[in-house]
């Protein structure tokens, strides 16, 4: 698990660099979504993991979004408009994508931290369902 999670962030940081240029990527918000998924489920606090399903959300529903939070900062900022706004997939894509948002707002939450990993292995799931449909 911790290896799979060091992989997906070593994998957003090389791929930062060049979200500028990926303006309208919905693969690359969804894997960011995820990676953020993954780290809320090893967060070490419940703060932590809600701040990680604030950026999860963040990537989801783009800066003009419902539920969006500024204060929490977005790992998809000049990706995109958000995965839900920019996919031009199936609509099963976009019902996947919603589900993993509304997880992801449960999340938010979760009583404790243990709920919060939970909440986060599923919303990881889901959002790996989207990325490969």
């Amino acid at each position: 698990m911790i290896r799979r999670l060091l992989l997906r962030t070593a994998c957003i940081l090389l791929i930062a660099p060049v979200a500028a240029l990926a303006a309208d990527n919905p693969k690359l918000e969804v894997s960011t979504a995820t990676a953020h998924a993954d780290m809320a489920s090893t967060a070490a606090s419940l703060h932590v993991a809600q701040m990680h399903f604030h950026h999860v959300i963040n990537c989801l529903v783009g800066n003009e979004g419902k539920g969006y939070d500024a204060k929490a900062g977005n790992p998809c900022a000049g990706m995109g408009t958000g995965a839900l706004n920019d996919t031009s997939h199936s609509a099963a894509e976009h019902t996947t994508l919603e589900q993993a948002l509304t997880m992801a707002e449960q999340g938010l939450k979760a009583p404790t931290l243990a709920a919060a990993h939970a909440t986060a292995n599923k919303v990881a799931a889901t959002l790996q369902a989207a990325g490969s449909k």
